[in-house]
């Protein structure tokens, strides 16, 4: 069996891995494409923030991605006050997503508890620097099977790039248990063999490496007319080909249901209260 990785906010520690059920990550602290949140984050005003985090937990979340890159804001404070902001009001685990070092570093300061640092990829500029930081904060964190090439388009071409990320961690002396690889999920009107290369990444990086995986649901319907049956039937999918974690709208009940149906049938709902619930 593979390793997970253990994150925790103020409250109880998630395990992420093997042995877990796929962890609902709540990804709609993100200001991309909505100018209300976008104006609240430039303006330094946390309250639409807060909420967000409120409404994702209560619809089932368990761990929530805190995006604020907006422009003409600077990252690190940003990030700082948005986690601060998350913590004074939900007890989950935050995955502190930022392009720049910087903005990580600001988040990681911040953070109560262990965050997950969301991502180290194999671009040159960024890797060391944010495996780094991520063994210098005791964080684990997120690998994106991305280099300078782009995404590739195999599966295999992703594990390469995993394992590149792996030995770069274990360079700068950063656990590789610590690594939760993203397997990294393409719009499917870009590439329409994606799912299949995206499931298959799951599948070899489990065996090869023995590492968690996660990927993010929504980007497979991007541009699509009828996003939440796509959305919840690759929720389905993944949870089945293994995947560990998905990012996605809890507030799309469809989603959110399918992923408690579909962690029963797989036989990843632990014992007690959640196969209780999904019988009530």
């Amino acid at each position: 069996m593979g390793r997970g990785v253990a994150v925790q906010g103020t409250g109880s520690t998630v395990l992420v891995g093997p042995g877990e059920p796929c962890r609902a990550i709540g990804g709609r602290i993100n200001p991309t494409g909505r100018p209300a949140l976008a104006a609240a984050i430039q303006q330094g005003r946390w309250e639409l923030l807060q909420e967000e985090a409120r409404r994702q937990q209560a619809a089932g979340a368990e761990l929530l991605d805190v995006n604020v890159g907006t422009a003409d804001v600077d990252p690190a404070w940003a990030q700082a006050e948005a986690v601060r902001a998350v913590q004074a009001v939900c007890p989950l685990p935050l995955l502190l997503d930022a392009v720049s070092v910087e903005a990580l570093a600001g988040g990681l300061r911040a953070a109560r508890g262990r965050p997950l640092v969301n991502s180290a990829d194999a671009r040159r500029a960024r890797l060391i620097p944010v495996l780094e930081l991520a063994r210098d904060h005791d964080a684990p964190v997120v690998a994106l099977t991305l280099d300078d090439a782009g995404v590739p388009g195999t599966a295999e071409g992703r594990l390469r790039i995993a394992e590149r990320i792996v030995e770069a961690a274990v360079q700068v002396g950063l656990p590789p248990e610590r690594l939760l690889v993203d397997i990294i999920a393409l719009p499917l009107g870009r590439a329409p063999e994606g799912v299949a290369v995206t499931l298959e990444t799951a599948a070899l990086v489990r065996e090869k490496l023995g590492l968690a995986t996660l990927l993010g649901v929504s980007n497979i319907s991007y541009g699509q007319m009828e996003r939440g049956p796509l959305n919840a039937a690759f929720v389905a999918m993944a949870v089945m080909a293994g995947v560990d974690a998905v990012i996605l709208n809890p507030l799309e009940r469809t989603a959110m249901g399918v992923l408690r149906a579909a962690n029963a049938l797989a036989g990843r709902t632990p014992p007690g209260p959640g196969r209780e619930a999904m019988g009530s």
